[in-house]
Order: C-alpha cells, then sequence, then structure tokens
C-alpha cells in the first residue's frame, strides 16, 4: 500500500518536472501577434467533429482527440486563451476560409500561398485507405475504386486526388458521412468508402462492426500529412516552438499513444530507493524554481499593473467611457470617471426610473443578486437609460461591468460599474444593417448578373440573373461550388497578387439549341478592400449581350404595339363621344376638393356644374345624411360601384326623375382621396315604361292563373275522395264482421261528405282569387275523427307497403273546427309522402299546443324518403310547385293546404333534410271544449 502510494507521488512529481522543463523552454515574452487574444477574444480552433482518434466530440459533447489535446497543451503554456469549435468538415472548412477561426488542422494543399502560413512540424499522418465487406485486394486504382461505386466523405482531402486525375470522376462519386458509408457498405449498397485508416478503425469498433466482414484495402493515394493552419505567422511560429519542445520531452508520443497505441501505457516499477531519491532532487528543483518564478512574477506583476493602470486610463479618454460606485449604506451613485452622472450623486431609485421599463426588472434583480451573494462577484449588463427628461427622453444604450467590494467581514459594501456608452455604435450599426438589407435587395432582384467570391477565389453567393446565366442546375450548381475563380479558364491569366484592378473581358458561349444564336456575355471582376486595403472579396457581373439585344428589340414591338393601340384608342374615343351625344348617358365627376359635380357629354369640357350639397337634397331625405362628404364617407365606395337613385330633381328634369349611375374612386398620387368619376344612366323614362308593363303584367298573370288554378284545384281534389268511395265499394264484399262493414260504410259516407263540399265548393272556385277559401267550424271530437281518419290512411299506406305510425295522446277532444278541411289536409300530406317514400314509415299524429296565448291542434305528417333540400323548402306551399317532375301530380295539394291553414288563422311549415326524410305539419286555433 505505501509502495504504491508513494510510486504515485513520484509520478506525479515527475509529470510536474516535465511541465516545468517544457514551460522553462517555451518563449518567456509573448509575440506581438496580428491580434490581441484574450477571454473576451480568444484563438478560435476550427474542426472535424467526427474523426477520431484525432479531433471529435465524445459521449459528452466535448472536444477531444490527439490534436485537441496537443492543441491545448500548446496554447496553455504559450497562455493564450483558446476555443474549440467542431462542425461537420465541409462547413469547418468554410468557417476557416471565411475567417470566422484563427487555426485548423489540415492538409497544406490548397493552403499554401498567403495570407495562409503553416507550421513546419507534422502535427500526425493520415494514412488513407478504403474499406469493403468480405472482398481483400491490394492496390486498387482510383479507376477501379470509382467504377465499383465508392463513397468519399464531404469535402475531404481524398476528393482532390481522384478529381486531379479525372474530373469526369465528380459525377460518379457518392458523398456521404462515416456512419452512414460503413452501414452502406455493410448493406452492399456501396462497395468502398475511403478515408483515414486510424478513423475507419475508430469507427469500426464505436459501431461494433469488428466481426462484421469489414476488410482495410491500400488505394493509391498518398498519405495525407497534417499541419496546423493559420493566418498569423507569429503564433504559427510559436505553436511550431511549443510543439518541438513538446515532441522532445515526449509528451507528444505519450497523448498518440493514449488513442493511438493505448496497449503501450503500461506501469513501470522502479525501486523504492529511486522514488525517494528522485523525489528529493524533484523537491529541491521545484523550490528553487518555485523562487525563480515567484521573483519574476511579482516583478512582471508590477511591471505589468503599471502598464495597466496607464492603459486604462488611455482607453477611458478614447471612449464613451464611465465609472461610478453605489454606495450599498446610502444607496447612492457617485461619478468616479466621467460625467455620466450629476456631480452631487443619483440615488439608486431616481437610477433605475430611467432605465427603460423593458430592461428595467432585470437590472434591479441582477444587482440585488450581486449584492446578496447569490450569485459571482461580477455582471455584465447592457440596455436603454433615459439622460432626459421624462417628456424628452434621450436614450442611451450602456454596456456595463459591475463588481462588489466586500469589508473584512465578507459584507458587501459598495458595487463598482465600469460603463461604455454604445449609443453611437447601436447608430452605426443600425445604419450598417440598413445598408447591408438594401445591398441585399438590390443585389437578389437586380437585373444584372451578379456573384460574390471570397479572396481565396471560392463562390460565397449569386443572385437568381447569374444562376440563369451560368444554367445552374443541380449538377452544374455543385460543379460551380468546386470551380475557383482563379481557376477558370477565361479568368487565369488576369489574376496575380499585385493586380487589384477592375478585370473586364467578353465570352462568346456555344448557340443554344433553342434560339441558333452564340452567346455573348460581358464580365466585370471587381476586387473589394476591406479597413486595412486588403482584398477580402470579389464581385462578379455579367451582362447578357443577347439579353439585350432581345429587350430592346422587344421594346420596338412594344413602341409599335403603344402606336397601335394610341389609333385603336383615338378612334374608340370618338365613337364615345358620338354615342354620349346622342343618348341618355352622362360623363360625371365628382372633386371632393371644391365639392363641386362636373357633367359632360363630349369629354371636352362640362356640360353642367352643380354644387354637390346642392345635389344631396334633391336626394330623398333619408340618403342626405348617408352621403354627406366627411371623414367617415370619403371613403365609402372603395372599389367600383353601381347605384340606383330616385330624385325630385337634377340638372336635366325638373320633376322625380331615376338614375343608374356607375362610378368608382379617384386616388392621386401619394394615395389620397380626390373623388369620383363615371357614367351617369337617365332611366326615368325606362322607369315609368317598366312600372306599366308590371302592371300590364300583373293583371294578366293573375287572370291567367285564376283560371288555372281553379281547373287543377278542382281535378286534384275531387279524385281523392273518389279514389277512397270506389276503394272502400271494393272492399265491403271483404268484410268479415259487421263491425268491420260499419267502419266500411262509414268510410265511404265521410268521403262521400268530401265529395260533395267538393261540389259545392264549385260554386265558389270562381272565386276564389277574390275571396279566402271557405271554412266552416263545427263542433266534433276530434279524437275521434282522428282514429277514423287513420284507419282510411292505414290502408293507403299499407298498399305501398310501408309502415304505419299514430300518435294519439288524447282518448277525447272535443273542439270546434272545420273538421273536413283537416281531412283535406292529412290526405293531401299522406298523399305527398307516399310519393317520395320508397320505403320505412309514415307517422302521423297530434297534440294541443298554445301559440301566442292562444291553444290550437298541433297536427304532423312524417316520413322517411328523399326529403326536400333547404333552399327549396319555402317554395314547396306555392301554386304549380313541384321538385321532382316526374312524380304525377298538378303541385297544388301542398298550395291547397297552405290555403286552408290561412283561412283558419294558423301557420303551416316544413322541416326536411335530404335523404332523411320530410316532416310536413299545421297549426290551427281552436276553443277546446272538452278533453280525456
Amino acid at each position: 500500500m505505501k509502495v504504491s502510494f508513494l510510486r504515485h507521488i513520484m509520478t506525479l512529481i515527475a509529470a510536474l518536472l516535465t511541465v516545468s522543463t517544457a514551460w522553462g523552454d517555451a518563449p518567456r515574452q509573448k509575440t506581438q501577434y496580428q491580434r490581441r487574444y484574450d477571454a473576451a477574444h480568444p484563438v478560435i480552433i476550427v474542426g472535424d467533429w467526427d474523426k477520431p482518434p484525432y479531433e471529435f466530440q465524445d459521449d459528452t459533447g466535448r472536444p477531444a482527440g490527439t490534436n485537441v489535446e496537443i492543441m491545448t497543451e500548446i496554447l496553455d503554456q504559450l497562455d493564450i486563451p483558446y476555443k474549440f469549435v467542431l462542425k461537420e468538415w465541409a462547413n469547418a472548412l468554410k468557417t476557416f476560409e471565411r475567417g470566422d477561426a484563427d487555426l485548423i488542422f489540415a492538409n497544406v494543399g490548397r493552403y499554401r500561398k498567403p495570407p495562409f502560413c503553416y507550421t513546419r512540424n507534422i502535427i500526425n499522418y493520415n494514412r488513407i485507405v478504403a474499406v469493403t465487406c468480405g472482398t481483400t485486394s491490394s492496390n486498387s486504382s482510383l479507376k477501379e475504386l470509382v467504377e465499383a461505386g465508392t463513397v468519399l466523405k464531404p469535402a475531404d482531402y481524398t476528393e482532390h486526388y481522384f478529381l486531379e486525375e479525372d474530373s469526369s470522376y465528380l459525377s460518379q462519386l457518392e458523398f456521404q458521412s462515416p456512419t452512414t458509408a460503413l452501414m452502406g457498405v455493410l448493406a452492399h449498397d456501396f462497395k468502398y468508402y475511403v478515408w483515414g485508416e486510424e478513423p475507419l478503425k475508430w469507427k469500426i469498433r464505436q459501431l461494433n462492426m469488428d466481426k462484421s466482414g469489414l476488410i482495410l484495402n491500400d488505394v493509391g493515394i498518398p498519405v495525407s500529412e497534417i499541419h496546423v493552419i493559420g493566418r498569423d505567422t507569429k503564433l504559427i511560429a510559436d505553436i511550431d516552438y511549443v510543439y518541438s519542445q513538446l515532441k522532445q520531452h515526449g509528451r507528444v508520443a505519450l497523448i498518440n499513444d493514449k488513442w493511438l497505441h493505448p496497449e503501450r501505457i503500461r506501469k513501470k516499477t522502479i525501486p523504492m530507493w529511486g522514488y525517494l531519491m528522485i523525489g528529493a532532487v524533484m523537491f529541491a528543483l521545484m523550490c528553487y524554481m518555485g523562487t525563480r518564478i515567484a521573483r519574476g512574477r511579482v516583478r512582471a506583476k508590477s511591471q505589468r499593473n503599471s502598464e495597466l493602470d496607464a492603459m486604462m486610463t488611455r482607453a477611458l479618454q478614447m471612449g464613451y467611457h464611465y465609472v461610478f460606485q453605489y454606495d450599498l449604506t446610502s444607496r447612492i451613485l457617485v461619478n468616479q470617471y466621467g460625467s455620466l452622472l450629476p456631480d452631487e450623486g443619483m440615488s439608486w431609485f431616481d437610477f433605475s426610473q430611467r432605465l427603460h421599463p423593458a430592461e428595467r426588472n432585470n437590472w434591479v434583480r441582477r444587482l440585488e443578486q450581486l449584492r446578496d451573494g447569490s450569485m459571482d462577484k461580477h455582471v455584465e449588463l447592457s440596455g436603454r437609460w433615459n439622460a432626459g427628461t421624462k417628456d424628452k427622453p434621450i436614450w442611451k444604450h450602456l454596456r456595463g461591468h459591475f463588481a462588489v467590494e466586500q469589508d473584512a467581514y465578507g459584507q458587501p459594501v459598495n458595487i463598482y460599474a465600469t460603463i461604455v456608452d454604445k449609443t453611437h455604435n447601436v447608430g452605426l450599426i443600425h445604419e450598417a444593417n440598413k445598408m447591408e438589407r438594401k445591398f441585399l435587395q438590390f443585389f437578389q432582384f437586380s437585373k444584372v448578373a451578379m456573384a460574390v467570391y471570397n479572396q481565396n477565389g471560392w463562390i460565397e453567393n449569386s443572385n437568381e440573373e447569374m444562376k440563369r446565366i451560368c444554367k445552374a442546375d443541380a449538377k452544374n450548381a455543385r460543379l460551380l461550388q468546386k470551380t475557383s475563380l482563379f481557376d477558370m479558364p477565361m479568368f487565369a491569366d488576369a489574376f496575380n497578387e499585385s493586380r487589384h484592378d477592375p478585370i473586364f473581358l467578353c465570352h462568346l458561349a456555344p448557340a443554344d439549341s433553342d434560339q441558333g444564336r452564340e452567346a455573348c456575355v460581358e464580365y466585370n471582376v471587381v476586387p473589394l478592400f476591406d479597413y486595412f486595403g486588403r482584398v477580402s472579396n470579389y464581385l462578379l457581373m455579367a451582362y447578357d449581350m443577347k439579353a439585350q439585344s432581345d429587350t430592346y428589340h422587344h421594346l420596338i414591338m412594344c413602341q409599335h404595339e403603344c402606336d397601335t393601340l394610341q389609333r385603336y384608342i383615338d378612334y374608340n374615343e370618338k365613337r364615345l363621344k358620338f354615342m354620349l351625344n346622342h343618348s341618355d348617358w352622362t360623363m360625371w365627376d365628382l372633386d371632393l376638393r371644391n365639392k363641386m359635380i362636373y357633367y359632360s357629354h363630349t369629354l371636352k369640357h362640362a356640360d353642367y356644374v352643380i354644387e354637390f350639397e346642392k345635389y344631396l337634397r334633391q336626394l330623398p331625405p333619408e340618403l342626405y345624411d348617408e352621403y354627406k362628404i366627411s371623414d367617415e364617407s370619403i371613403g365609402l365606395f372603395q372599389g367600383p360601384f353601381h347605384v340606383k337613385r330616385q330624385l325630385n330633381s337634377s340638372a336635366f328634369s325638373k320633376g322625380p326623375c331615376a338614375h343608374d349611375i356607375y362610378g368608382r374612386l379617384r386616388k392621386g398620387d401619394d394615395g389620397s382621396t380626390l373623388g369620383y368619376s363615371g357614367m351617369l344612366h337617365d332611366i326615368t323614362r325606362l322607369e315609368n315604361i317598366k312600372k306599366e308593363v308590371v302592371e300590364i303584367s300583373e293583371k294578366t298573370k293573375n287572370s291567367a292563373q285564376q283560371k288555372s288554378v281553379f281547373l287543377a284545384q278542382m281535378t286534384h281534389e275531387l279524385r281523392t275522395p273518389l279514389n277512397s268511395i270506389v276503394g272502400f265499394s271494393d272492399m265491403l264484399k271483404y268484410a268479415e264482421s259487421a263491425g268491420e262493414r260499419e267502419r266500411f260504410i262509414h268510410i265511404i259516407r265521410t268521403h262521400c261528405d268530401i265529395l260533395v263540399r267538393l261540389i259545392n265548393g264549385i260554386l265558389e272556385a270562381s272565386t276564389i282569387n277574390d275571396n279566402p277559401m271557405d271554412v266552416k267550424p263545427a263542433e266534433v271530437d276530434f279524437a275521434e275523427e282522428f282514429e277514423y281518419l287513420c284507419q282510411s290512411i292505414e290502408i293507403r299506406v299499407q298498399r305501398h307497403h310501408l309502415r304505419f305510425v299514430t300518435s294519439k295522446p288524447l282518448k277525447k277532444l272535443r273542439v270546434s273546427i272545420d273538421i273536413g278541411r283537416v281531412r283535406q289536409i292529412f290526405s293531401n300530406f299522406v298523399s305527398n309522402a307516399l310519393k317520395y317514400t320508397k320505403k320505412g314509415s309514415i307517422w302521423v299524429g297530434y297534440r294541443l299546443e298554445k301559440r301566442n296565448g292562444q291553444m290550437g291542434i298541433y297536427a304532423f305528417c312524417e316520413d322517411t324518403g328523399t326529403g326536400i333540400p333547404h333552399d327549396k323548402q319555402k317554395a314547396v306551399f306555392d301554386r304549380f310547385v313541384k321538385l321532382n317532375e316526374f312524380v304525377q301530380g298538378t303541385g297544388l295539394g301542398l298550395s291547397i293546404c297552405k290555403s286552408i291553414v290561412t283561412a283558419c288563422h294558423g301557420d303551416i311549415g316544413v322541416e326536411s333534410e335530404v335523404d332523411n326524410g320530410s316532416k310536413f305539419w299545421f297549426w290551427i286555433p281552436v276553443e277546446v271544449i272538452e278533453k280525456e
């Protein structure tokens, strides 16, 4: 136990000694880099998130791998803050090339020229192999791999070797992620997957494919040498130096063995006295080194504090910076530097009330947490603060760092704040964003074809016109992204490192198969420079001269069409003038600015002018307020409108008249309402003629309809009782008992009474249109009469093989009613139901119901027939209405029922849905004498 403990102690001391030695050999003074690297602006290292064991995201989502550990130790020794950003490899390359990252681990093939630089040391080697399932072959050529079906990782450097041999391979290659590709090879969807040997082995172990039959084969691609690549030559030189030191002391080998050869790491036994000796030496060395380091750090700290003090003073003087103290006891804020607050200070309440309401609660809450110690001793806040008054606010955009000061007992006493006024910067950013949006809008919708390339010649964006000229379909768009501006044949001799002036050239494209003409395209390449005068982008503009020629030809054709159209307009204008002069039509124009109406027959001048107020007085009084000009009525008619107006008088007639008015709203260029314009048709004579025609037509129609209605009703009403009499007379010989025979005789007599009533009604039919239908109420037992009625209906229903249902709530009901008319209504209801019901049932019934304070009988007939659409239910009670022309009948039955109910001062209606049957009902007021 003791030996093991001492062994760990000695191992730790040895590791510390190695680090101390490496640190001691590192550069003592920081080099002046291209930019300042601090916690707010660390070195950004971008890498591949799926390239184990070199760089990848582990199970917790953190960066891991040999490259990550090596770079971590290097930057720690250089005391430079850093941040790893792992992405999909294609996006990682774009991020680095855009300048959003400082360093990348990559092959130097595409980064040999400035502004890029790379380390002399090779960080690792990546041997390229092809994985396949169940087949072993050595040194397969690239052509064989492509023909067999090869998959590559997107943006991997192996793609360069395939395309360098033959650019046509691009259309045959496929690109997938490592996991998808390995699963596809295992499922025989792909033949080969070409990638690095060590990443492939790692992925195969990770996916538990060790025993799945996957085999690694050599390919004819050189081993990839991975360097650290960046733009800061001094930073790359320091990384090179520290890497050499780490490699000399064996740290690089240890890290590589940890990830690539973990089996080499084993515990080495050293005798106990060796550990003690090494421990003593290490302790002495550490004491000596610690003393020297402490003295050096004290001197460096002192000098650094002086420099920082001077730098802070200069920084505060250069910008809009303020420093103030917030006394937590008195709750007063006092200026320490600058004049953000009044000289006498400001209370915390007044300061917080000047904060914008949207940020006030956040500031108060965060500072209270800082004061109470419920969060870190430092907080950063930003927001808007009113430097003016409540009525005339002047909003400043402030961003500050707040730190709490504690006394000897750990209690907070003061909060110090350093504030930066970002108002000017916010305004600049707002203007920059506005300009950027305008540029992007101009860029995307410009008729000039434009494309933006980065300083390395790779395309970043292009508008729709450029895509049209380049015919950028799916295949061409990908080729365009893979082709550098510098590699295009037409620009090959135009670019060099010293030339920064615009380039103009004309390119003659092959003839289109559709047009049969060569396309002449004029190109203009303009370099764009950054703040430091360096080329940041290239703007490529293309002018399709063929399209411009076509546009000019189209303009000539349009001009010819316009001339022809103008002649046609002149001709029709003359015709319109002639029509207006010889018709009742008049042009009118209402000017809301001077409230005048202008009438014209010639379109040249106004024939009559009238004030709008005077015109309103010619309208009926109820329309005066509606059309009186006001803020609410200005937009009364937003679109084209057509109205008819009856006037007491007008400019064209002294007596009452009628006008048919067509018009639309007229607006100015600024969208304001100017007035209304349109046509006016004087239809006074037409309206008078129409009234006379309507009166004559109504008289003729009523006369003819009276005769038709009379004949139709009589035919319909005579047929119903005659059929019943004949039918029950035939049934008498089949009666089985005297009671049944008596019942048949009663029914026959009943229908004889109906027939007699109809014959008597013939004498009254001649006056049916002039007088209401005759109704003669008499005292009857409605329950008993309804029973006889149901017996008659049941026989008719059973002949149609339908089920008959009745609803008879009372045994006795003596009322005063014309029972004959009731039978006539039910007969018509049932006849109508039998016509439209092929299966199911027919249900008749009644009940007492009070409406509007008056008692009456509610009766109904419900069937399961075809039903009636909602839009036709109101018309079924009109005369001669037949919903189905193929059903026998005159269309008068329901109309007769309505006439009867109306004569009885009752109500009638229908409730129906298509395919769900119909329910016809009526309600007749009665005086109930007795009921049980």
